[in-house]
């Protein structure tokens, strides 16, 4: 598999479709905005009146903690869902078809369930990743953390991939979130080569987005497609071709001539 040459696709297809891709970008920030700061801002009002209420009844202000959670959690399930929907678009422009912003939508509304399940799945598994560093920090020493933190890097590149490919599955094969990823990490493992060369490829353009202001526009409206982007074409060309066989003749009925 040409790992540079699909990463050279991708581009051109963002080239090619470069109004389409600025436009679906856009709304894609602005619809995902949107459920975090409504839910966001109801889990952060839950989190005051709770420390308020701390003095009158502390079951109260757990009870108002867990239930900021909650929408916290909610909030982020539906950004997570839309982000998805961005790489349905994606999967259409590859299609060939002339995808605009509303395939985002489309896309969300068709599959935020599964979306959403997946980025809780993500958010799950990253945090028991995490916690022998949290639990290393606190009851051992402050670097313990740090360590591990820097040494799980090239982990959650690969993580982020995977859920990105996980993405595709469910947008392609209509997949639920725990078999997607599933069969993410499988297709990993099948073209275990491929996929390091696509994850140093892809550590080696997350750089650039470390620069300060512009690297967050670099990262938003050039990497980001980009990359949703190849997750598709990655996906697509690690699935095998099909053979079918030819469908059977029908029988043609000769009229017998009449003989004269």
């Amino acid at each position: 598999m040409d790992v540079i040459g699909i990463y050279k696709d991708a581009w051109s297809l963002y080239k090619k479709n470069l109004s389409r891709f600025v436009i679906a970008i856009i709304m894609t920030l602005v619809l995902a905005f949107v459920p975090v700061l409504l839910f966001g801002g109801i889990g952060a009002g839950l989190i005051f009146v709770g420390i308020t209420s701390f003095a009158a009844d502390a079951m109260v202000m757990w009870a108002l903690f867990g239930l900021a959670i909650l929408f916290f959690l909610f909030g982020i399930v539906l950004a997570s869902a839309i982000q998805g929907g961005f790489t349905g678009f994606c999967y259409d422009i590859v299609q060939g078809k002339k995808a605009d912003w509303h395939a985002v939508v489309d896309w969300t509304k068709k599959l935020w369930v599964k979306f959403g399940l997946l980025s809780l799945l993500i958010l799950v598994l990253s945090v028991l990743i995490m916690a022998p560093g949290i639990i290393g920090g606190v009851y051992i020493n402050p670097f313990v953390s740090t360590a591990w933190n820097i040494l799980l890097l090239p982990v959650f590149f690969a993580i982020e991939i995977l859920s990105g490919l996980a993405v595709v599955r469910i947008v392609v094969g209509y997949e639920g979130p725990v078999e997607s990823f599933v069969g993410a990490i499988k297709t990993a493992l099948d073209n275990l080569v491929p996929f390091l060369v696509f994850l140093l490829v892809y550590g080696v353009l997350v750089l650039p987005s470390l620069i300060p202001v512009l690297g967050v526009i670099f990262a938003i409206l050039l990497l980001s497609p980009v990359v949703s982007t190849a997750y598709v074409l990655f996906y697509l060309a690690t699935k095998k071709p099909v053979s079918r066989k030819p469908a059977p003749k029908k029988a043609v009925k000769k009229k017998a001539r009449k003989k004269k």
